[in-house]
């Protein structure tokens, strides 16, 4: 008795199989999405993060005064025992900052600011020592 072969198994396993494979595909898709959200997410939470202190300072030492065109320069006191000589900095406290304006030359408008007390220490013009001489 011939035996007889029937194809039709065959496709339908392989309909079965793309139909298991559709899942996954899908799933696949969402869960590379989802990664690449999150990975920009933090990219540009990260990124706006560090450029508001700037701003913030900015701002608010700009509501106690006029401040000069242009973007300060800012350097935060971490150390005070380097400025006991200096008449301007001598009042400065750990954690104070200072916006360095642009003037003329090497002279610079600094204000030195102190977030703690929200207040404006002192301001200045302060001439930076030249590079090549150091004075």
């Amino acid at each position: 008795m011939p035996v007889q072969v029937d194809s039709a198994p065959s496709l339908s396993r392989k309909k079965v199989h793309a139909k298991r494979k559709w899942p996954l595909v899908v799933g696949a898709f969402f869960s590379a999405a989802f990664v690449v959200g999150v990975v920009f997410f933090a990219y540009s939470y990260g990124k706006k993060e560090a450029i508001p202190e700037t701003e913030t300072v900015v701002r608010d030492v700009g509501t106690h005064m006029f401040l000069p065109e242009g973007t300060p320069r800012i350097g935060k006191i971490s150390d005070t025992s380097q400025f006991s000589k200096d008449p301007f900095l001598s009042q400065a406290l750990i954690n104070d900052m200072v916006l360095f304006y642009p003037y003329e030359g090497r002279t610079v408008k600094a204000i030195l600011w102190r977030p703690s007390a929200e207040k404006i220490v002192d301001v200045s013009l302060v001439t930076l020592p030249d590079p090549a001489t150091g004075e």
